[in-house]
């Protein structure tokens, strides 16, 4: 059976999960599987899912699972299988899952102290490292909200950090990282072995400062350039800023309603099982800490963490 042929006559009645299937690019290891897709078992869907793509979203699995299926119950319509793999399938219980993404390394959950560290290891331009880093964990929600930010944002006697209108804290070694990225008179960037440095461009008033090499333009004002560019800088940290964001929710969290509390709520059975007045305590803390994920998803989505703040398996 040619899967691909297949899937491009299950796109005419579902073209969105076609079309989802065939970003996942699980049709290149049907070769390694020993079988086409529309033959594969669970566990090699299970694999493909967990330790091939190393996905570790519940709700990005979860829709995915019902895509995968849909194309599943397609093939028993037209003959081509007897069975849906994913049909009692043991591997695809929602707790099993959850506890193989905290089990396989999946998601990160890392202490202050560990991204400080990761920072000083650089052994060059740390405190913009620290800055970048920091603020994200701070409670900066992303890399695009980051690349937007302007000095002029930062109110450095009160320690708090303008976004979107909401004046957000930052730590005390926040705002010291950020004075002395401002100390700095250069970036430090090693080409083929050699190190060079590069002026900072601070004429656009971005507050994660711009450089310019030697032989490039000064860089423009576009935020979602400046976006890339710091997307390379965490690259070269090591550090996962969505694993840094969910960090900074999970500790916040922590600090506002206590672990015992949060890891109570985020261990419950299903997601039944949420007490109204749980789930209106959470709604009034990501309030206060100015966090927009929709509760019940983010209750969902954070699960994952519970084992790792469970076992005290915090980097």
């Amino acid at each position: 059976m040619d899967s691909k042929k297949i899937l491009e006559e299950f796109a005419t009645t579902e073209p969105e999960s076609a079309k989802a299937i065939g970003g996942t690019h699980i049709l290149q290891y049907e070769s390694e599987y020993g079988t086409n897709l529309v033959s594969f078992t669970d566990e090699m869907l299970f694999d493909f899912f967990l330790i091939k793509k190393r996905y570790y979203r519940p709700l990005h699995i979860s829709k995915l699972v019902g895509q995968f299926g849909q194309f599943y119950e397609y093939c028993i319509s037209q003959g081509y299988i007897e069975f849906n793999p994913f049909n009692q399938s043991l591997l695809f219980t929602r707790d099993y899952i959850i506890n193989k993404i905290a089990s396989l390394g999946n998601v990160e959950l890392y202490s202050r102290e560990y991204v400080i560290n990761k920072c000083k290891m650089m052994g060059y331009n740390v405190p913009y490292y620290t800055s970048i880093a920091l603020l994200l964990y701070d409670g900066i929600k992303n890399q695009k909200e980051l690349a937007s930010l302007k000095y002029s944002d930062v109110d450095f006697y009160n320690k708090t950090v303008n976004t979107n209108g909401f004046e957000l804290s930052l730590k005390d070694d926040t705002i010291a990282a950020i004075s002395d990225m401002y100390d700095m008179s250069s970036f430090n960037v090693l080409l083929r072995s050699k190190e060079t440095k590069w002026d900072f461009y601070d004429r656009n008033g971005f507050l994660i400062r711009q450089t310019v090499s030697p032989r490039t333009d000064a860089p423009a004002d576009d935020i979602e350039q400046h976006k890339k560019v710091i997307s390379r800088k965490f690259n070269a940290l090591c550090i996962s800023p969505i694993f840094l964001s969910d960090s900074s929710i999970i500790f916040r969290l922590i600090d506002e309603i206590g672990k015992d509390t949060l890891l109570s709520i985020l261990s419950s059975s299903n997601r039944t099982d949420y007490r109204q007045q749980d789930i209106n305590l959470m709604k009034t803390a990501l309030g206060k800490l100015n966090i927009t994920t929709p509760v019940k998803n983010l209750l969902f989505d954070y699960k994952v963490y519970a084992p790792l703040i469970k076992h005290n398996k915090i980097l």
